[in-house]
Parts: structure tokens; C-alpha cells; sequence
């Protein structure tokens, strides 16, 4: 399942995020692709393009640089990635729940049809079938 994407103002997401203004659903400003460098260039001049240890134990630059920004209700399902992460935390919290390969032959896994949430104009949100999105 897809998380509705929306575009909308920085300054508007914090209001959300600090209770100043509300929205539908659970906002959170992330992107895959390196988008810190693309999406926010505001704030590589306060952050170093790397983070030395961790290039030197990988033995090589960052592939990709993503920031993410959200709140408690925003939660990532269980997933497995193709490449090495180092998480920063600058307030708040985010919990890990990592499993070894030994795990995988008891982690349900199944093919779902491909879906997106969509925003409706009432402010609710429905499901909707990619394949059927693409005809």
C-alpha cells in the first residue's frame, strides 16, 4: 500500500506537526532518490555531505542522502532494504524492530495487488488499484 503524495509548503507540514493547523491523515515529509540534496538544498550548508566513520566502514560515499520529517502516528511496515542506512534523530524518537535472515521463513509474506491511497475532496481517503489507475 502507497501512502497518499501530496505537495504541499514546508511551513504548512510544521504547522500541522506543532498543532497550529490541522489536515487529513498523517503528514510526513520523506522521498526516496537523495532528496535532501534536491527537495531541501536549504539545508546542506548546516550539514556535513557525509558522515566520515560510517563512509569509511562502508568504504565509500552515501549512494543517497533522504531526509525524513513526521510524527509518532507516521510508522514505516515491515520492509527489507537494498542498501546500508544510517538513521540521524534529531528530536523525537524512531524504533527499530530488526529480524535476522534466520527470521524469513516465519515472516508472512503474500503478492497484494498494488494500491495507492488517494485524498478525496471530503478530506477522507480511499484505496485505489494501480493497475487500474494506469487504463
Amino acid at each position: 500500500m502507497m501512502p497518499a503524495e501530496r505537495r504541499l509548503p514546508l511551513s504548512f507540514v510544521l504547522d500541522v506537526l506543532e498543532g497550529r493547523a490541522q489536515h487529513p491523515g498523517v503528514l510526513y515529509v520523506q522521498k526516496q532518490c537523495s532528496n535532501l540534496p534536491t527537495e531541501l538544498p536549504q539545508l546542506l550548508p548546516d550539514l556535513e555531505s557525509h558522515v566520515p566513520w560510517a563512509s569509511e566502514a562502508l568504504g565509500k560515499m552515501p549512494d543517497a542522502v533522504n531526509f525524513w520529517l513526521g510524527e509518532a502516528a507516521a510508522v514505516t511496515s515491515l520492509h527489507k532494504d537494498h542498501y546500508e542506512n544510517l538513521y540521524c534523530v534529531v528530536s523525537g524518537e524512531k524504533h527499530f524492530l530488526f529480524h535476522p535472515p534466520s527470521d524469513r521463513p516465519f515472516i508472512p509474506y503474500e503478492l497484494y495487488t498494488p494500491a495507492t491511497y488517494q485524498l478525496t475532496e471530503e478530506g477522507t481517503f480511499k484505496v485505489v488499484d494501480e493497475e487500474a489507475m494506469e487504463k
